[in-house]
């Protein structure tokens, strides 16, 4: 895939998952204007995001629209810190590594489940 093509196509993902589930299909039919490929492409993105997305929500009880992060982080140097936050059901312990577009944390349930 040409990286034009790429960059057509997360462009029109990004902007579907910007709008309000019940307006992303007519958006993305309108966008694509019957390059069906295209389409096709999209809407796999966008699906495999809200199957994620919904995976997710049922795991840790928590929804991915407005998640819920409480407590201040641990480190005061650093305040992007995710360590010792609470999302959902999870109390993060600390970083595990770091890379190009973000973060891995190691966390752990803090609700007795």
């Amino acid at each position: 895939m040409s990286p034009e093509r790429w960059k057509q196509i997360e462009e029109i993902f990004q902007a579907a998952l910007a709008l309000p589930p019940d307006e992303r299909a007519l958006y993305v039919a309108d966008a694509c204007r019957g390059d069906e490929q295209l389409r096709a492409r999209v809407e796999a993105l966008v699906a495999q995001t809200e199957e994620a997305r919904d995976t997710i929500e049922r795991q840790t009880g928590a929804s991915s629209a407005e998640p819920q992060v409480s407590s201040p982080p641990s480190d005061p140097e650093d305040p992007n810190s995710m360590t010792g936050r609470r999302i959902g059901a999870y109390q993060i312990v600390r970083e595990v590594g770091r890379g190009g577009m973000g973060a891995v944390y190691l966390a752990e349930r803090a609700d007795s489940e």
